[in-house]
């Protein structure tokens, strides 16, 4: 299993493991130590299968011949893709998957089919202010900011974070 099926399975884990944590603990008439700890290992099992199942489907889905055939951009002349991740793009209160491409001249976002919002999203190499990756939920180091000139952010989860910045920092003057 690659790293980022791991850490949407431990993802994935951690959130259903609280979610059925909060309904088995409500649903416990009597407090007792013995029904404490049959929730919580029940809430552990029941997240960490809900987490594991969730990991495979993600994983097949990202080999799926599918994902492939949507999964590129017009090129313009002259233009080569540097670096290709699958990514996840927040837009509004939704997060949409898809991929994420830089390129020589542009880093460009675009979205499965599947997705309610589909969109695809250019932002040019020169309109780059700064780039920082962050950890979602605090947790996982997996976030990417990308912030324009003219103080747009846009918010990505992508693979290999320290790649995508090490790519995109431009040279410090100074």
């Amino acid at each position: 299993m690659e790293k980022t099926h791991k850490n949407s399975v431990i993802f994935f884990w951690a959130i259903m493991t609280v979610f059925f944590l909060v309904q088995n603990f409500m649903a416990i008439e009597e407090w007792t130590t013995k029904k404490i700890f049959l929730a919580i290992g029940i809430s552990v099992l029941t997240g960490l299968l809900n987490g594991f199942i969730f990991g495979l489907t993600a994983g097949w889905f990202k080999k799926s011949k599918y994902v492939d055939e949507i999964s590129s951009i017009d090129l313009n002349d002259n233009e080569i893709i540097k670096l290709q991740t699958p990514a996840n793009h927040f837009k509004g209160p939704e997060v949409v998957r898809g991929v994420l491409f830089l390129t020589n001249q542009r880093v460009v976002f675009k979205s499965y089919k599947l997705n309610t919002q589909v969109h695809e999203l250019t932002i040019p190499l020169l309109e780059i202010r700064e780039v920082y990756k962050h950890k979602r939920l605090g947790i996982i180091d997996n976030g990417l900011t990308i912030n324009t000139i003219s103080n747009k952010g846009e918010k990505f989860i992508v693979e290999k974070n320290d790649e995508w910045v090490k790519y995109l920092r431009l040279p410090t003057t100074a």
